[in-house]
């Protein structure tokens, strides 16, 4: 089991990886397809 200090951690660094994730799989994307 986490901490509530780890899982906040832990949500906030999968956010930012899912973020470059999606950054990086498309780094030729005009920014058309905003959601």
């Amino acid at each position: 089991m986490l901490s509530r200090r780890e899982q906040k951690a832990a949500a906030i660094a999968w956010k930012i990886i899912r973020a470059l994730w999606y950054w990086l799989r498309k780094p030729q994307q005009p920014h058309k397809e905003q959601k």
